[in-house]
C-alpha cells in the first residue's frame, strides 16, 4: 500500500537523525576513539582472502570442522558451550550483550579466553569494562556498534561506531568485509529460528522452549528475524559493489541474500 511507503520514508528519515547525533557522540568520546583506533591493525592478522564465518545451527553437526584447520574462521557466542567440541578458531566473536550484562555471560567468556590463548577475540565494546580479565590488547579488539541498519545503509568501519546487527553472523560479516576478506563462506547458519516450534542449536539447546522462557511470541521473532534478512541484503549489495563474494555454504539455510554452494564442493 502507498501509506506504507511513505511510513518507511518517515522511519528512515528517523532513524537517519538517530545515526547522526550517534556518529557524533561516538567522536566526542576521546577513550573510545583511542580504543577503537587500533582496531585497524585487524587487517593485519588476514592470513588469507578467504574465510570462513561459523554459526551455530543444528546443520553444523554435520560439517567436518577439521577439514578447516589452518583457515581464517570465525566462531560465535555459544560456540565453545559444546564439552565435545575441540575445534579451536581463529577468530572468535561476541556482540550479544547478554554475555556482558550477566554473570553467566561474562563467565563463560572468561573461560573461552583463558582455555584458547592463541585465539584472537572480538568483542562487544562494553567488555573492556571487565576488570577480572586481564586482557591481552595483543589478542583482544572491542567493538563498537550503535548505529542503525536501515534500507541499504551499513557502516562497517571497525574504526568507527558500526551499524548495530541483531544476529551475531551479520557483525561478523561487516568485521570480514573490514579486514579486506575477498570471499566470505557461511557454515552453520540455519536462520530458521522463527519456523521452529523449538529452536536450537549444534551444542543441544533443543529441548529449551527460549521463546516461552523469555516470553517472545513466533510473531515478536519473526518480526526480528525480517529485520536480520534486511540487514543481509544490505550487507550484499555493499559487497557485490566492492567485489566480495558472499557464499552460504549452508545446507536448509533461510538466508537469501547470498548464492549458495555446497562445502564439499569448494574444498
Amino acid at each position: 500500500m502507498e501509506a506504507y511507503r511513505y511510513i518507511d520514508i518517515l522511519v528512515n528519515a528517523i532513524l537517519a537523525v538517530f545515526n547522526l547525533l550517534s556518529r557524533i557522540q561516538s567522536s566526542l568520546r576521546i577513550g573510545l576513539k583511542k580504543v577503537l583506533k587500533r582496531n585497524v591493525s585487524l587487517k593485519n592478522l588476514r592470513s588469507y582472502d578467504e574465510c570462513y564465518i561459523i554459526g551455530n545451527g543444528p546443520s553444523l553437526n554435520d560439517v567436518d570442522l577439521s577439514k578447516l584447520e589452518g583457515k581464517d574462521t570465525f566462531c560465535v557466542n555459544f560456540f565453545y558451550k559444546c564439552p565435545k567440541n575441540h575445534f579451536q578458531s581463529k577468530f572468535f566473536l561476541v556482540v550479544d550483550n547478554g554475555f556482558s550484562h550477566n554473570e553467566v555471560g561474562r563467565d563463560y567468556i572468561r573461560k573461552v579466553y583463558n582455555d584458547y590463548p592463541e585465539m584472537i577475540m572480538l568483542l562487544r565494546y562494553d567488555f573492556i569494562y571487565e576488570k577480572r580479565i586481564k586482557w591481552n590488547l595483543n589478542r583482544t579488539f572491542f567493538l563498537y556498534s550503535k548505529q542503525f541498519q536501515y534500507g541499504d545503509v551499513v557502516k562497517w568501519d571497525c574504526t568507527k561506531n558500526m551499524t548495530a546487527c541483531i544476529n551475531v553472523i551479520l557483525q561478523c560479516i561487516q568485521v570480514a568485509m573490514y579486514m579486506g576478506y575477498k570471499k566470505i563462506y557461511l557454515l552453520g547458519c540455519d536462520f530458521n529460528q522463527y519456523a521452529q516450534l523449538k529452536p536450537g542449536h549444534f551444542y543441544g539447546d533443543q529441548e529449551n522452549d527460549w521463546r516461552s522462557i523469555n516470553g517472545i511470541s513466533m510473531g515478536s521473532d519473526a518480526r526480528w528475524s525480517s529485520m536480520v534478512h534486511f540487514h543481509h541484503y544490505a550487507l550484499q549489495k555493499e559487497a557485490s559493489k566492492r567485489g566480495i563474494s558472499i557464499v552460504n555454504l549452508t545446507e536448509n539455510s533461510l538466508i537469501d541474500a547470498y548464492p549458495k554452494a555446497r562445502f564439499e564442493d569448494i574444498r
